[in-house]
């Protein structure tokens, strides 16, 4: 069975409707027809990730947007997805995919990163403040 690209395009409309329609699960079934078809398309896998990291299913969407890096190694967008996914348990490999992710240009990866860096300024001059006290 032949499909054209627009049929594709169709589906995975048809997957990011229901996503914002908070029916992840039939979004889930039309982005992964549409995988079926043009297997090589990351901003499909990366749909999948914003459907399960919307679930709260974090492994599940790591898997989805590191197959996006494997499309795309070039794309910030996947390597802050993926550090988005890290909370401060695990703040070392936020900061590894939020400066790849920087690196190619991310703003918002910028952003985050300029603010720990901001937080650890601030951290050194109030521990010495502190010691000066004593």
């Amino acid at each position: 069975l032949l499909y054209d690209s627009m049929h594709v395009k169709a589906l995975y409309n048809a997957g990011l409707t229901s996503y914002y329609l908070l029916q992840y699960s039939n979004a889930i079934q039309f982005i992964q027809k549409a995988l079926i078809i043009q297997p090589t398309v990351p901003e499909y896998w990366y749909a999948l990730g914003l459907i399960h990291a919307s679930r709260n299913e974090k492994h599940i969407a790591a898997g989805y947007w590191n197959q996006c890096l494997q499309l795309d190694k070039d794309n910030p967008k996947y390597y802050y997805a993926i550090g988005s996914l890290y909370d401060e348990t695990a703040k070392d490999v936020k900061v590894d995919y939020f400066t790849k992710a920087a690196n190619l240009g991310d703003e918002k990866a910028k952003a985050w990163l300029d603010a720990q860096k901001i937080g650890k300024e601030e951290n050194k001059g109030n521990t010495k403040s502190k010691k000066k006290k004593r």
